[in-house]
C-alpha cells in the first residue's frame, strides 16, 4: 500500500495530523472537504509520483531526471502544480518500489527493483471532462489543461472499440458511439439524445465510465 505525506503545498499547509501525516493510498480512496482545501492537489500530486515511479522502474526516467527541485518541478507542470512549491515545502511519497523525499529543497530517491511490480495504466482523471462530452474534438481547443487533452484522447480511443450499445451504470440509460461522425448518443426507454445535449451529470459520468 502507498502512503503520501504532504506540508506547504499549494492550500495545503500542515497536513494530515494522524499518522505521522502520511495518508494511505488505498484501492479506493476519497478525499472529502470545502471548494479549493486541496482535494484535487493530493490526487494531482499521487498520480505525478505514481506516474514517475513506473518510469523509473520501466526505465523512461532516470534518477538523474528527478533529483533535484528544478527537475522535479518540471515534471509537475504536466498537472499545473509548478507552482505550488515553496522554501517549507514536504512531499514524502512511499510506492512499492519507490522512495521519495522532498525537504528543505533536497530531494532523496531509493528505487527498489522487483519483478512482481503491477504496472496500471497512471492517469490523472480532470472535473472539466464535461467538456469531452459537449466538443467534438478538444484538440482543437487552445490552452487546456495537459490531463485533459490526455483524457480525451483516452475517451475516444475507448469508445472507437465499442461495438454496438453500452448500458450505462445509471437509469437504464445506454450509450452509443457513431464512428462516421465521431458523435456520442445516450438511449433511453423512449429516447435518443446526443450526449453533448444530456443533462451534466451525463456529460460527467459516460467520459469517466
Amino acid at each position: 500500500m502507498a502512503k503520501i505525506k504532504i506540508e506547504n503545498f499549494g492550500p495545503i499547509k500542515k497536513g494530515l495530523q494522524d499518522n505521522d501525516g502520511f495518508i494511505f493510498i488505498n484501492k479506493v480512496t476519497i478525499f472529502i472537504g470545502n471548494q479549493g482545501s486541496g482535494k484535487s492537489t493530493i490526487a494531482k500530486l499521487i498520480s505525478t509520483l505514481s506516474w514517475l515511479e513506473k518510469a523509473l522502474l520501466k526505465g523512461q526516467v532516470k534518477k538523474n531526471q528527478i533529483s533535484s527541485l528544478k527537475k522535479f518541478v518540471q515534471y509537475s507542470e504536466y498537472q499545473n502544480i509548478h507552482e505550488y512549491f515553496r522554501d517549507d515545502t514536504v512531499i514524502e511519497y512511499r510506492g512499492d518500489t519507490l522512495s521519495f523525499s522532498l525537504k528543505k529543497g533536497s530531494i532523496t530517491i531509493k528505487i527498489e527493483k522487483t519483478d512482481e511490480f503491477f504496472l496500471p495504466k497512471i492517469m490523472y482523471v480532470p472535473s472539466d471532462r464535461n467538456l469531452i462530452s459537449a466538443v467534438r474534438n478538444v484538440r482543437n481547443l487552445k490552452g487546456l489543461p495537459g490531463t485533459l487533452y490526455t483524457f480525451s484522447d483516452e475517451f475516444l480511443k475507448a469508445v472507437s472499440s465499442i461495438k454496438g450499445k453500452t448500458e450505462l451504470p445509471i437509469n437504464n440509460v445506454k450509450y452509443e458511439f457513431h464512428k462516421l461522425n465521431q458523435l456520442s448518443y445516450i438511449i433511453g426507454e423512449d429516447y435518443k439524445l446526443r450526449l453533448s445535449n444530456a443533462s451534466s451529470g451525463f456529460q460527467s459520468l459516460v467520459p469517466l465510465f
